[in-house]
């Protein structure tokens, strides 16, 4: 698979509960032809394109970061086929996107969006961890408080994203002037988080968590453009999937399978702890409870005794 297939969501919520009784796609695989698989497949590539179609008609496309995607990439390329069987064949899209889903990640069905804020967030976490040496210093607070404020604001339509200021368009605090070895270290740790949020997103994808959520979105799409939707039904319904949760049985598997391409694509696991305690800083800045009985999530101290156990055992 050629990388430029892969050109470039902590916080989400529930999404139709008709959906928790609908058909398991296994039992239904059973049932229906190969022709209803193809034609089901199609579908869901469909919606796909509609939920990017919608995006790009209220968000520009960031091409910032193509660069860092397109290497991630390629050493998923060399490694995806030791994880998932049918790698090739899904050809999953990175694609970040600037507002549009606030400080998040979500997969669909062959395309995961990233917000803009949450990639330039990491780089900037990144610098701050080479600068001082370490993560849990001020700075990563004052920068959290940062990111949730501008997360707020933005989706509060209360501030404007200085897309003219491409090195730091949401004016998040800076660390300070880096060494060139100091430069090269933040470079290493800022890509080994962003793999690790897109190799637990494609998990999501390859084992097609969001399926059912999806083609139910597009079914309602379909019903809209046939009975005359208006654009707020539909950026409605956008919301609602974007906003979707997956179950935890889901995120647990996500993990194990983002954990394995990780992994073989040889990426330095302290990169995911470097994450994991920014999230924790960052739910302390969002005022969420992330030990929630509700969340789809576990809470980051024991989602990464999680991961490392895992990791041994790969």
């Amino acid at each position: 698979m050629n990388a430029r297939h892969f050109t470039a969501i902590f916080f989400i919520s529930i999404l139709f509960l008709l959906i928790a009784t609908s058909v398991h796609p296994a039992q239904a695989q059973a049932t229906v032809t190969q022709e209803e698989l193809i034609e089901f497949e199609n579908h869901l590539n469909e919606a796909d394109q509609v939920l990017l179609q919608t995006l790009e008609s209220k968000n520009p496309r960031d091409y910032r970061y193509d660069y860092l995607l397109d290497k991630i990439a390629a050493r998923f390329n060399a490694a995806g086929s030791l994880v998932y069987p049918n790698y090739e064949e899904k050809e999953v899209a990175y694609m970040v996107f600037a507002g549009a889903i606030g400080y998040n990640a979500c997969a669909a069905h062959k395309t995961i969006v990233i917000d803009s804020l949450y990639i330039d967030a990491m780089k900037r976490y990144a610098e701050g961890i080479a600068y001082y040496g370490k993560a849990k210093t001020d700075y990563t607070r004052k920068l959290a408080n940062a990111v949730g404020n501008k997360d707020i604001e933005i989706k509060e339509g209360k501030i404007n994203i200085d897309y003219e200021n491409e090195e730091n368009p949401f004016s998040l605090p800076l660390a300070g002037t880096l060494s060139a070895e100091e430069q090269q270290n933040a470079d290493r740790i800022f890509e080994g988080m962003i793999a690790w949020t897109l190799s637990h997103e494609t998990a999501h994808a390859f084992k097609e968590h969001k399926k059912r959520v999806l083609l139910t979105f597009y079914n309602i799409y379909m019903k809209y453009r046939n009975q005359g939707y208006s654009e707020e039904q539909l950026t409605s319904q956008i919301s609602k999937y974007i906003k979707s949760t997956h179950s935890r049985k889901q995120e647990y598997e996500a993990d194990y399978y983002g954990v394995s391409l990780y992994k073989k694509a040889g990426y330095d696991k302290k990169c995911i702890t470097y994450a994991y305690y920014f999230s924790q800083v960052l739910f302390e800045a969002f005022g969420v409870n992330e030990f929630s009985e509700d969340a789809s999530h576990p809470a980051s101290v024991a989602r990464e005794k999680r991961i490392n156990k895992i990791w041994n055992q790969i």
